[in-house]
């Protein structure tokens, strides 16, 4: 089987990184390794550019959670993910990248290193790194595994927020077998029970992930290397606590331009490149995030969740709410109220029942 390399993306286009000059290398194009590796060559020997090239080892997604693996030697802007906003581990097992969360800190991980990433974290984390690494990039969706946690004890909304961060788990055996057994399931062409069996290991790394503060990585970098290289991650975590803070006060480009003395065209693309997000997009999905609590666990109307959270009228708000979580607020809330009655049941748990009979 031969593998596909691709060149790195920047502005539309799939190109060298620059030393000199650029090299535009076709757009959307694959490229067998000897081809790129040829072509690589020729142009490092030259000396007009250094080339930046990503390996994708798999990538699948399943119902409710996605893996994938990467090598790559270094970042560049493109989103390899399959799920938005959800929660997210990343694990290291080769190489290095960097941790940076709100607070200007900077872990360094290193191989055996893992990520959990609190989905409402997700804005303020970003994880780069200028060298060579390869890593495994778990997705998880709130909806569907919080029931299966559930039946374990476990509140999964409460272990990514009071876990995380960055921990070393090189000496876990447990934890390390189950990323051996995800690997051979993964590059196995043919796999009896394959997603039954991957949700089965993801739910496990999460019932150990609960149990890992000694492993937890305290030491970070100093401000010194965050002041250099990470100067553009902390000012976006610096916009984003504001947003965390004003968001309801119906914040917007105009307001945060002034206060953090950027223009809007630069701190649209600084953000859109540490967040993956758009800064309106981003004020969005907080205000969405909040409206979900008001909705779930509140009698409130939709006229008042809307003046609360900033929105400039209950249309808009319905619109944004309907494009993100493609529902209106009330079919949410109805929905969400006849889902709490389902959790009553007794045959709810089932699935995480026969999780654990595994």
């Amino acid at each position: 089987m031969k593998t596909p390399f691709r060149i790195c993306q920047k502005r539309g286009k799939l190109i060298a990184a620059v030393e000199g000059r650029a090299v535009c290398l076709f757009f959307g194009n694959f490229y067998e390794a000897a081809e790129v590796q040829s072509q690589l060559l020729y142009l490092q020997q030259k000396k007009e550019v250094k080339c930046t090239v990503f390996q994708s080892i798999y990538r699948e997604g399943f119902h409710g959670f996605s893996i994938g693996r990467v090598k790559r030697d270094r970042d560049f802007s493109q989103n390899l993910g399959y799920l938005k906003n959800e929660y997210q581990i990343q694990y290291i097992l080769e190489g290095e990248r960097y941790f940076f969360t709100s607070g200007a800190k900077c872990y360094k991980m290193t191989g055996g290193s893992i990520a959990l990433i609190d989905k409402d974290q997700i804005a303020k984390t970003c994880l780069i790194g200028g060298k060579y690494h390869d890593r495994i990039l778990i997705e998880i969706e709130e909806a569907d595994f919080a029931p299966i946690c559930s039946g374990f004890g476990l509140d999964l909304k409460a272990l990514f927020r009071d876990c995380h961060g960055v921990f070393h788990i090189k000496e876990h055996e447990e934890m390390q077998r189950i990323f051996q057994q995800m690997e051979q399931i993964m590059l196995a062409s043919d796999y009896a029970d394959k997603e039954m069996i991957l949700k089965m290991l993801v739910t496990s790394l999460l019932v150990y992930g609960c149990r890992l503060d000694d492993y937890r990585e305290k030491t970070f970098l100093s401000s010194g290397y965050v002041q250099g290289s990470l100067e553009k991650q902390k000012r976006v975590c610096e916009i984003v606590d504001y947003i965390g803070e004003h968001y309801m006060e119906g914040v917007g480009l105009d307001e945060l331009s002034r206060r953090f003395f950027m223009s809007k065209p630069y701190m649209c693309r600084i953000f859109k490149e540490v967040t993956s997000f758009g800064v309106s997009e981003y004020i969005n999905m907080v205000r969405i995030a909040q409206s979900k609590e008001y909705l779930v666990n509140s009698e409130i109307s939709l006229t008042e969740i809307a003046n609360r959270l900033g929105f400039n009228s209950l249309t808009y708000f319905e619109r944004v709410f309907k494009r993100e979580m493609f529902l209106t607020p009330m079919q949410y809330r109805k929905r969400k109220s006849h889902a709490e009655q389902e959790l009553k049941t007794p045959g709810h748990a089932e699935e995480a029942e026969d999780l654990k009979d595994e």
